[in-house]
């Protein structure tokens, strides 16, 4: 009976020592990965994967001028609350932005698609596209058809902001649909990581913001007499930029002088995704930055990790699925307890044969 007093603890032991020294890995495993995350310039930035895990952060809850990254939730409220073929007619407010800006070309009294307005808004960088986009939303939620360009402009400003507190932007305000600079228009890294990953769901929106170039139908240059051709500003689509990014698959520039240089990006590797956002960059800096974020970003995420995954062997026919790993943890502890539980009732046993004998 001693014998089998003696198995039962050396079984409680060998228990007790696995326990000790299973548990720390994935503690050890996150800080490696922090170690090995690029150094940027940008004053604020994030990165995020498909399923939302936050894999870099910088600044992320400052508040910034955010330029036309502003135009990510402009094009959001537009496939939300519009027809993509619906013909909408641009107003005077096209003019209420300067000529110098990024514009599309449009006049007072033009007809246009919703669908051409936004590859306008979102590869063109258009201001006047913003505007005519948001004079006529407003109008369209709003009863009163005849209020004003100014009117509406306000409206459209009320439904971007209760659009982005309803998605958890709580750090943002938004006076305007374009991001030229005003004092209380701002947003966040994270704000607009939130705005984006909802964006970004939508397909017609994806497609977009991945296309290189796009000629809206029935479009032509006034001098030339041309095709209209509006060029992605993103330089990680272009095949013929330093920065360009194979895997790249959007999303938005932003650019003034109060807000350096900005961008929402995104991009793809096999089935694995991953957003960063970068605010208040340098000329150069903002594509290295995105380049170097996105691809930390595909490399460290714990969704990546799991797609990357080796499957079963072909053997394992009626394999039991996978289970979540902290259910293997509760049935190791369960185990642990069941066995220290035998080796006590082997040492009760050995000690009565003891006294009895």
């Amino acid at each position: 009976m001693l014998k089998s007093r003696n198995i039962g603890v050396g079984l409680v032991l060998v228990a007790l020592l696995l326990s000790a020294v299973g548990v720390p890995l994935a503690a050890d495993t996150a800080g490696a990965n922090q170690s090995s995350a690029p150094f940027i310039e940008s004053q604020a930035a994030m990165v995020a994967d498909q399923a939302g895990h936050i894999l870099y952060k910088k600044n992320e809850q400052d508040r910034m001028y955010p330029a036309s990254t502003t135009k990510i939730l402009t094009a959001l409220l537009a496939v939300e609350n519009c027809n993509l073929n619906q013909t909408v007619t641009a107003g005077p407010e096209v003019n209420m932005v300067p000529a110098a800006s990024g514009r599309c070309g449009l006049v007072p009294g033009e007809s246009i698609t919703m669908r051409d307005l936004l590859y306008g808004l979102l590869l063109r960088s258009g201001n006047d596209a913003a505007m005519t986009i948001a004079v006529n939303l407003a109008r369209k939620a709003n009863p009163d058809l005849t209020m004003s360009e100014q009117e509406a402009l306000g409206e459209f400003s009320w439904m971007m902001n209760q659009r982005a507190q309803e998605l958890g932007a709580k750090n943002s305000h938004f006076i305007n649909p374009h991001g030229l600079p005003e004092p209380e228009h701002y947003s966040t890294a994270r704000d607009l990581m939130l705005i984006t990953m909802t964006a970004m769901k939508d397909p017609f929106l994806r497609e977009v913001v991945a296309t290189p170039s796009y000629s809206p139908a029935g479009r032509s240059d006034k001098a030339t007499g041309q095709a209209v051709v509006w060029v992605n500003t993103n330089k990680l689509l272009d095949k013929n930029s330093p920065f360009f990014m194979a895997d790249a698959a959007g999303i938005k520039t932003g650019h003034t002088d109060e807000a350096g240089y900005c961008l929402v990006s995104s991009a793809h590797r096999k089935q694995a995704q991953a957003y960063a956002v970068v605010l208040n960059s340098t000329q150069d800096g903002v594509w290295k930055d995105s380049a170097e974020l996105l691809d930390y970003g595909l490399s460290h995420s714990p969704s990546i990790n799991e797609v990357q995954e080796e499957p079963a062997p072909k053997k394992a026919k009626l394999a039991t699925p996978a289970l979540p790993k902290w259910t293997y943890f509760l049935v190791f502890v369960s185990a642990t307890a069941l066995l220290a539980f035998v080796a006590m009732g082997f040492s009760r046993f050995a000690s009565k044969d003891k006294s009895e004998a």
